[in-house]
């Protein structure tokens, strides 16, 4: 099976919830790595590459809305 990654960076008090929705919206997989000093999360999320990134990352950012957040796609 083929997979994507997402990763994003976000702030400490809403990683949880932004992983949840990762979950909610498929991801088969998700890890997070606190950066102590800035107190920044970055998440990775691994989807099926049958969801398809573009519409992966348009939900994302609709879920995220107009937080400043970093998204890359691998």
């Amino acid at each position: 099976m083929e997979w994507f990654e997402l990763e994003l960076e976000v702030p400490h008090e809403t990683a949880e919830a932004v992983s949840d929705e990762l979950f909610e919206m498929g991801a088969g997989g998700v890890t997070e790595d606190l950066n102590r000093i800035t107190s920044v999360v970055t998440i990775k999320a691994y989807f099926p590459a049958k969801f398809g990134q573009k519409e992966t990352l348009v939900k994302l950012e609709r879920y995220l809305g107009k937080n400043k957040t970093k998204i890359a796609t691998r």
